[in-house]
C-alpha cells in the first residue's frame, strides 16, 4: 500500500500497543490477520495469547502466535519481553509497504536459519526516516531492539 496508508495504519496500531503496554499486556499474536479495519479505523483482535506481565520487563517463555510474524526470540524458544511485539509491528508495517514478510521458510526450523542467515531487505524507495524505523523494530537482538518509549 502507498507509505502515507502504511503510516495512517500504522500510527493507529501504535496507539493501540500504548494502551497494552501502559496495562503490561503482551499481544503474542500481531499479524494482518488480527487487524481490524471499520470505516478507516485499526482495531486490534485476538487476545487469545495475550499475556498480562507484572512489570514491562516481565518475561514469558511459551512459543506462540504465527511464525512469520515470532520475533527470532520466540521462534528459537528463549524467554521473551514485551519487545517481542515490537518486532511483529515492524513485520506488520514491512508486509503494508511491501506486500511480503521480511523473513519466508515453509518451516519453523528453516525460518530460523533464514533469520539467522539474512537481513531484511527494505526498498531503497522507502522514505528514509520509515526505513531507519522498520531497522531499530526487526533487530534481531531483543535487547538492541528500539524500546516501546
Amino acid at each position: 500500500m502507498p507509505e502515507a496508508k502504511a503510516i495512517y495504519y500504522f500510527k493507529q496500531i501504535v496507539e493501540a500497543f500504548k494502551t497494552l503496554t501502559k496495562l503490561n499486556i503482551m499481544h503474542r499474536d500481531l499479524k494482518p490477520d488480527n487487524i481490524l479495519l471499520h470505516n478507516g479505523l485499526i482495531k486490534i483482535a485476538d487476545f487469545g495469547f495475550c499475556k498480562s506481565l507484572t512489570s514491562p520487563q516481565g518475561l514469558a517463555e511459551t512459543m506462540l502466535g504465527s511464525p512469520l510474524y515470532m520475533a527470532p526470540e520466540v521462534l528459537k524458544g528463549e524467554n521473551y519481553t514485551m519487545k517481542a511485539d515490537i518486532w511483529s509491528l515492524g513485520v506488520v508495517l514491512y508486509e503494508m509497504l511491501t506486500g511480503e514478510c521480511p523473513y519466508k521458510s515453509g518451516s519453523i526450523a528453516k525460518l530460523i536459519q533464514v533469520l539467522d542467515s539474512t537481513d531484511a531487505q527494505i526498498p531503497k524507495t522507502t522514505n528514509p526516516n520509515l526505513e531507519r524505523l522498520l531497522k531499530r523494530m526487526l533487530v534481531k537482538d531483543p535487547q538492541r531492539r528500539i524500546e516501546w518509549s
